[in-house]
């Protein structure tokens, strides 16, 4: 029996270049798909799928100078297309990164001004951690990235790419269980290759290492399992995302989450309390919202970690007993590479029977000097629930930078399995 066509992510591209139009397909991901520096990756096998199956639409590849790390390559013609529609594969893809090296200082350049018919996220592998052990930082960062991205192009489909598993052990397979969890929820569709690797029993043959797919032959089972989502997609031109909640108002349980209220500039903003010993700066230069004007900039010295906290009110904690929430944060980190415990997210969950229960941001400082939403969720609130204490650092480290800021423009908690934000 023949496969059902679906709406998915790739629908709108489909429909696009069936009706002879231009269309533009937006690839961002890690090393598994950077065709600049790897030749035969799988990006450039699906330009030769698409010109195939099109041969009146120019094709033009278009890689990431992952060299100058500012701006994309001049564009690759793959088929000089006898009508006059083009088809622009623009492939943002940085070898060892994860969705926050775009997300801040190059967002415009890399994201921000490509207008795209569709989106394939190829990140997780790099995301993953060991101190991230159920999930929440992991979810919570794909779900700020696609958020994020539908905050500039809220029409845009999203399929995201489960990726192969590790050849020789089990470290990659969380990722079959958080992609789906982030699917139901935002309504993306999944380009599932982890299964393929996995049914087949990881071929040895079908790797390079450890990590990557081989060439030709990995390459070629991801780029199969794409075209096999582009031609199981159904011709649909119009809206498929979700609209992004980053600008809708939810309820923020927090206490001044959207830092309005600051009687004490040199002190911490009011409903806040500092963590360790905190310089506060009312930054009027590093913005992110102009209806505010300003962030919370942060710097810290001495001997412990910096920053600020606040626990929910008894009413705010009763709402979370038993459910599931949100933490989220829009952060600016100085340009630095090096210092990743800056600009960090924390949520602290006491309850009688387990005690604290710690949840935290993944460190990372690479291209930061920019404003990028970041999460966690969703966290489960035990119902026997004593305190959620939410705390956003300087710096997490025992011995805080004195070199390098953190500005916060707000932070948020919501109930439930998706970002809020406090304006």
């Amino acid at each position: 029996m023949a496969a059902t066509a679906t709406q998915n992510g790739l629908s709108r591209l489909k429909y696009r270049l069936l009706t002879g139009q231009d269309a533009t397909l937006l690839i961002w991901g890690d090393s598994t798909g950077n065709s600049r520096d790897n030749a035969g990756r799988w990006p450039q096998k699906i330009a030769a799928s698409f010109a195939a199956a099109f041969p009146a639409h120019t094709i033009l590849l278009q890689n990431w100078n992952t060299v100058s790390t500012t701006a994309y390559d001049g564009a690759s013609t793959i088929q000089s297309g006898s009508g006059s529609a083009t088809l622009r594969i623009i492939n943002m893809s940085v070898s060892g990164s994860v969705p926050h090296y775009a997300m801040a200082q190059i967002w415009d350049a890399a994201i921000g001004s490509v207008r795209p018919d569709a989106l394939i996220l190829n990140h997780g592998i790099n995301q993953l951690s060991t101190g991230d052990p159920t999930g929440e930082a992991f979810i919570g960062t794909m779900m700020a990235a696609i958020e994020q991205f539908w905050s500039y192009w809220p029409d845009c489909p999203v399929a995201a790419m489960v990726q192969n598993p590790n050849r020789d052990d089990t470290s990659y397979d969380k990722l079959a269980a958080y992609w789906p969890r982030i699917a139901r929820v935002l309504g993306i569709s999944l380009i599932d290759i982890w299964s393929v690797f996995q049914a087949a029993g990881k071929p040895s043959a079908w790797y390079v290492d450890a990590t990557h797919p081989s060439e030709p032959t990995g390459n070629q089972k991801w780029a199969n399992a794409i075209w096999t989502h582009f031609t199981g997609a159904i011709a649909f031109p119009g809206d498929f995302a979700r609209p992004a909640l980053l600008h809708r108002s939810r309820r923020n349980l927090l206490v001044n989450g959207d830092f309005r209220t600051w009687t004490t500039t040199t002190a911490a903003p009011d409903g806040w309390t500092a963590l360790g010993t905190v310089a506060f700066a009312k930054d009027t230069a590093v913005v992110a919202d102009p209806a505010l004007g300003y962030s919370v900039k942060m710097t810290g010295s001495g001997s412990a970690q910096t920053g600020i906290k606040q626990s929910l009110t008894s009413t705010a904690r009763a709402l979370c007993a038993g459910k599931t929430i949100f933490a989220s944060a829009r952060i600016n980190k100085d340009n630095q590479t090096s210092v990743g415990t800056v600009g960090l997210i924390q949520l602290v969950i006491n309850s009688t029977a387990a005690g604290n229960v710690y949840y935290q941001t993944r460190s990372y400082a690479l291209k930061q000097n920019g404003f990028a939403w970041w999460a966690l969720g969703p966290v489960q609130v035990p119902a026997d629930v004593i305190d959620i204490n939410l705390r956003l650092y300087h710096d997490q480290a025992t011995t805080p930078t004195t070199a390098y800021a953190a500005s916060f423009d707000q932070a948020c908690l919501v109930v439930g399995d998706r970002i809020g934000a406090a304006r």
